[in-house]
């Protein structure tokens, strides 16, 4: 058995004692999310020491294997005292604000980001600005008319209405009403004379793979323009979509947690949009529909998909 002379271990003991404790919960396994927390560690890898002290972290916790033991997670997070927990989709972040009382929690890869206002924790959207997103959809295909549906509880961003005095865009917000079908409102937006549909991440309109896919089906036998959500829309008929690469998104929720362990107070950092983002356009249906796309767009590079 070996043996630490005293000043050695008197040593280790001070490093430990300056080690700063960070905790990563991820919501589950999907491809998306690994790539978040893969990005967010490597980040993290990068300022292993910080101002001074040790930066220690280790396996992230996967909420799915502590789905009937929260409490268990909770007492095993706060053994380890950390002075900032990242957390990544909404389940995990719903678990941190309501039980990591104290603890300042960065989120990612969270649409409905008003759920946490008012607690503890800030981060990046899964999403980009609905301003921006009508920008690069009426640059693509011209179009002067714009839909967006949505349920009652999303809420649009005002600044997307600054759009329609600026640059002459009428756009339509198309409420999904209770009682009502999807398939009800795509025809109103029609009949409106509304032929682009800008898709957001309303999970209470866009509730299911098989509801997208209908939707993406309507919009080509009608001869609407469709903006997705990612390639994968793109890849069953939207003519582009906006994609945010996961790996930026942990890259820049350490950004903000270092602003956090600098001593700025997490309730004073705005929560923000993706910095990186990428458009991806349907180069058959682009051709198809007589469109002319450059290879930026606002200086946003784009991705053809044959």
């Amino acid at each position: 058995m070996a043996f630490l002379c005293p000043e050695v271990e008197a040593s280790i003991r001070k490093n430990v004692s300056k080690a700063i404790s960070i905790v990563i919960i991820n919501s589950g396994r999907q491809k998306a999310y690994l790539t978040v927390q893969k990005g967010l560690e490597d980040a993290i890898k990068k300022d292993l020491y910080w101002r001074g002290k040790r930066i220690r972290f280790g396996r992230a916790y996967n909420l799915a294997d502590w789905i009937n033991d929260e409490r268990g997670l909770k007492k095993q997070i706060m053994a380890k005292r950390p002075a900032l927990v990242f957390t990544i989709g909404t389940p995990a972040t719903t678990f941190a604000v309501r039980n990591l009382d104290g603890i300042p929690v960065v989120y990612s890869m969270v649409t409905s980001e008003w759920r946490f206002r008012g607690a503890k924790a800030t981060g990046v959207f899964l999403r980009v600005r609905e301003e921006t997103l009508v920008k690069i959809f009426t640059r693509v295909t011209r179009l002067k008319s714009i839909g967006v549906i949505h349920s009652s509880k999303w809420r649009i961003d005002p600044q997307i209405f600054s759009i329609e005095k600026a640059q002459g865009i009428r756009l339509r917000l198309f409420k999904l009403n209770s009682g009502q079908t999807l398939y009800d409102v795509l025809e109103d937006m029609k009949a409106d004379g509304v032929y682009g549909l800008l898709m957001i991440p309303d999970t209470e309109v866009y509730d299911s793979p098989s509801t997208i896919k209908f939707v993406l089906s309507w919009a080509l036998k009608n001869d609407i323009f469709v903006m997705g959500l990612s390639a994968a829309y793109v890849k069953m008929g939207a003519v582009l979509s906006v994609h945010i690469p996961y790996r930026s998104l942990g890259e820049q929720t350490w950004e903000i947690g270092k602003r956090i362990l600098n001593g700025e107070d997490v309730l004073n950092i705005r929560p923000q949009y993706p910095k990186v983002i990428r458009i991806i356009v349907n180069q058959k249906l682009a051709e198809e529909k007589g469109l002319i796309v450059p290879e930026r767009i606002m200086d946003i590079p784009v991705i053809f998909l044959k």
